[in-house]
């Protein structure tokens, strides 16, 4: 069932190769390599001349693309609304450590987002974390991210996160919304 004759696997079989010139297939047992594409020892595809019907063809790669010299945009102050599902990040947590696993998650979120590892937590969210007890923890929270430059000269890291609480009547229909530092 799986085995071949020996006719039909040496046997090519004309196609269009990666690069658009027409080329030869090879079958080796259940798989097909088209015979314009060598492996080097990177495993990477390499150019190389087919013949097709026109000729002489020579592949060519794609060229690479240039990279770009964009300023990094995690060096600026800026301050986001997110809300933060802490019910699909606490499932399977132990009661007991579920509050102290919320605010965990809730600095993982901060880091993620905001890309400095220096994340500062505030104590009415730390507060509101904690209001229904260790174990109930919110299935939600809506929290305002802002990074902030570091006035500490001698801190190894130039920003930091402040994550504070903010008091939402209802989670329906709200999304991810930037912050006016004026507005605070």
């Amino acid at each position: 069932m799986f085995g071949s004759s020996p006719s039909q696997s040496s046997r090519p079989k004309s196609r269009t190769c990666d690069w658009g010139v027409s080329a030869q297939v090879t079958r080796v047992g259940r798989k097909r390599f088209p015979a314009c594409v060598t492996r080097d020892a990177t495993r990477r595809a390499t150019p190389c001349t087919v013949y097709t019907q026109e000729g002489y063809n020579t592949c060519e790669m794609a060229k690479p693309k240039a990279e770009k010299k964009n300023k990094s945009a995690i060096n600026e102050v800026v301050t986001r609304e997110f809300t933060i599902n802490l019910h699909k990040r606490l499932h399977g947590v132990g009661f007991k450590r579920r509050a102290p696993r919320a605010i965990k998650e809730i600095r993982k979120f901060a880091l993620k987002q905001m890309g400095t590892p220096d994340v500062r937590v505030d104590t009415r969210l730390n507060k509101q974390v904690w209001s229904k007890g260790i174990r109930n923890v919110p299935f939600r929270i809506r929290v305002r991210l802002s990074r902030r430059r570091n006035d500490d000269e001698d801190s190894p890291n130039k920003l930091y996160t402040l994550v504070t609480f903010v008091p939402v009547a209802s989670f329906k229909n709200l999304q991810t919304e930037n912050v006016d530092t004026s507005q605070e």
